[in-house]
Formats: C-alpha cells, sequence, structure tokens
C-alpha cells in the first residue's frame, strides 16, 4: 500500500500556484533554448547535405524534408516560448498544451524519421533522441508525461510490428529504453518541483524578513524604515498627517513598570486605527506615533487631545494623547518631511498647552505621584 501511494504522489505530485508558476517557466525557458540549438544544430546539417550532394534525388528530397520540417517546428516553438516569456505570464493550462503539443510534434517528427531507417534496414536513432531530449528538458506533470512517453514508445513499436513483426527490436531493451525515458521525465519534473518550492520558500522567508525589518516588534505597526520606504508612494497625494505623542510617559513606566508602559503603547497602536481608520500607521520613536492618511474619506478624529484609562488588574492609568495635525500634496521627499516637521510642531505646542498648570498639567503629574505612594 505504501508503495501505490509513494507512485501516486510521484505520479500526482501537490504544488502551489508560486511552484507551479515557476516550473511553468522553466518548461518553457527549456523548450526556449532547445528548439533555438535544435534549429541551429540541423541547419547546419541541412547545408552540410545540400554541400555534399552534388546530385538530388527522391530520397534526399525526403531527407530535406524531414530536416526542414524539423527546423520550423523548433523556430516556431522558439518564437511562441520567445512570446510567452516575455510576457511573462499566462494561463497553466496553456503552457501545458503548448508543451504537449511540442512534444507530439517533435515525437512524431523522430518517429517517422526513424520509422524510414528502421525499413531501410538502419539505426533508429533519431527516434530515441528526440525522446532523450524530452526527458531532459521538457517538465509536463508525470502522469502526461508518463502517457506522451509510453504512447511514443508504443506507437513505433506497433508501427515496426505491423511491418515485419518488429523482428529487429530486442523487447526487453526496447522496453527497458521506455522506462528509462518515463522515469527520467518523471525525476526531472521532481527534481525541478523540489528546486521550485526552495525557492518559493526563500522568496517567502524574504518577504517575511522585509515585513519584520519594516515592523515595530512591540506595537506592530510600522517603523521608521518602513516611512523611508513609503514616502515615494506619497509623493504627489494629498495627505494628511497626524503626530501622536503619550503625555508623561516616562512618569507611567517609573511609577507602574515598563510592561504596563509596553502594554499602553499597544494599546496606543489599537487607539489610533480606531481614530484614524484606513490609514498608515508608524511608531516614529519611543512614544511618539505618526499617522497618514492619504485616500480615505472616513471621518477621521479632529480633536488635539484624546484620553483613555487604561486597567489591567489592579493599575488604572488615564493615558494622555497630544495630537499635532498638518496636511498638504508633497511634491518630494524634502516637502513630505517638511509636512512631519510641522505636525511635530503643532503636536509640541499642544504638548505646552497640555502640560501647563492652568490645564492639568501638574495636577497629573501630582496625581501620579500619589497613586505611587
Amino acid at each position: 500500500m505504501n508503495i501505490v501511494n509513494r507512485v501516486k504522489r510521484y505520479l500526482f505530485p501537490k504544488l502551489s500556484e508560486q511552484a507551479e508558476a515557476d516550473i511553468d517557466a522553466e518548461a518553457v525557458k527549456n523548450i526556449y533554448y532547445i528548439c533555438l540549438v535544435v534549429a541551429i544544430l540541423e541547419s547546419a546539417v541541412l547545408v552540410l547535405f545540400l554541400i555534399s550532394r552534388p546530385k538530388i534525388d527522391e530520397a534526399s528530397y525526403v531527407s530535406i524534408r524531414s530536416v526542414a520540417f524539423c527546423i520550423a517546428a523548433c523556430v516556431l516553438g522558439n518564437v511562441v516560448s520567445r512570446v510567452i516569456l516575455e510576457k511573462e505570464y499566462y494561463k497553466h493550462r496553456f503552457i501545458v498544451v503548448f508543451e504537449i503539443i511540442y512534444f507530439i510534434a517533435l515525437s512524431i517528427w523522430g518517429l517517422k524519421v526513424s520509422y524510414r531507417h528502421y525499413i531501410a534496414g538502419e539505426q533508429m536513432l533519431t527516434f530515441f533522441t528526440v525522446e532523450l531530449m524530452m526527458a531532459c528538458f521538457v517538465l509536463i506533470r508525470p502522469i502526461i508525461s508518463t502517457v506522451l512517453m509510453s504512447s511514443a514508445y508504443i506507437t513505433l513499436y506497433i508501427t515496426a510490428y505491423l511491418f515485419d513483426g518488429a523482428e529487429r527490436i530486442n523487447f526487453i531493451n526496447y522496453f527497458m529504453f521506455m522506462l528509462l525515458s518515463i522515469i527520467g521525465m518523471v525525476v526531472r519534473y521532481h527534481l525541478q518541483l523540489r528546486t521550485s518550492k526552495r525557492k518559493v520558500s526563500l522568496a517567502n522567508d524574504k518577504l517575511a524578513l522585509e515585513a519584520m525589518s519594516r515592523m515595530d516588534g512591540l506595537t506592530g505597526l510600522n517603523n521608521r524604515r518602513a516611512l523611508e520606504d513609503d514616502v515615494e508612494e506619497l509623493i504627489g497625494k494629498p495627505v494628511r498627517l497626524y503626530m501622536v505623542d503619550i503625555n508623561y510617559f516616562k512618569e507611567i513606566n517609573d511609577n507602574y513598570g515598563h510592561m504596563a508602559g509596553d502594554d499602553i503603547l499597544r494599546e496606543t497602536g489599537e487607539r489610533l486605527r480606531i481614530l484614524y481608520p484606513g490609514s498608515r500607521y508608524y511608531r516614529y520613536g519611543g512614544d511618539e506615533f505618526l499617522v497618514i492618511n492619504d485616500d480615505n474619506e472616513l471621518t477621521q478624529y479632529g480633536e488635539d487631545t484624546y484620553k483613555f484609562r487604561w486597567t489591567d488588574r489592579n493599575v488604572s492609568v488615564d493615558v494622555l494623547f497630544s495630537i499635532g495635525r498638518s496636511s498638504g500634496t508633497p511634491g518630494g521627499r524634502d516637502e513630505f518631511f517638511a509636512l512631519v516637521s510641522e505636525a511635530d510642531e503643532k503636536l509640541y505646542e499642544t504638548k505646552t498647552w497640555t502640560h501647563d498648570p492652568e490645564h492639568g498639567g501638574h495636577e497629573r503629574r501630582r496625581s501620579t505621584d500619589t497613586d505611587n505612594e
């Protein structure tokens, strides 16, 4: 039963869309180069053949037509594969159909040439060469390649059998050639599949590392590096910027501990998503946050301060935000960061106001000290 399951996995491998697309691209690339090489070699053979034959008889015309067909098929395959590679995307079914047509066309050519040699009492090298090339370079799902390869071998054998009972074919050797060709195509596909999966995995790991490098590990918001990367997307767009700072954050850390401070920073990120929906959120540094809105028509929070109460077990803290705003349409990086500076200046105007004794600045400080006692 394990052997049956293993065979099934080999003939019907499971793969992701990314791995499938990677194999398709590799298959088309292989056909592109093989068609190019074969067309050049066959053209050289045709030229040498014409030079070496002072007189063209009927048999020579047959050989010329055969070589010309091979050249034409390879040129067409090269052109189609180049178009696919330049477009960079085609549906998987289209790629499979293209490979099947290529396989059948070249196999029929090889079969006809080899059969002609067979009835003349010569070796059938062309057919085996073509099938070897298919096994090495054509990447079709194993079940399809198995059907195609076995069909090609069976067709040639039946044709020879109808001619003279396939007397000059050693059945065991012929069967072994067929089996090795099938195994070669299946193994070649799985080697490429393994390479493609590894490539996809590395690409995903790279994306994950890039995402982590852009993210603030504590709050889950974007960091300053992400802001630097995102600026180009904001050039030429009308933007609204909100610089947000947590008042008395150092005292919160001193009085309630850094774990409480970290929890409040995380909660701040969640509050910003609620206050400024559809925006970009960045931890600008320490307890400062930057919110950028460039394409959302939802109503944004418009006050200069925001207050919420954070509670964890027996600890309860009133958290106050000071907010500075700016808006404009930056024409370049310098203009964008000028808007950031403007929002930062407005923030400190707000902080000056909220820290003023007339607006509870010292009362807040005394309240915190009393709680600490």
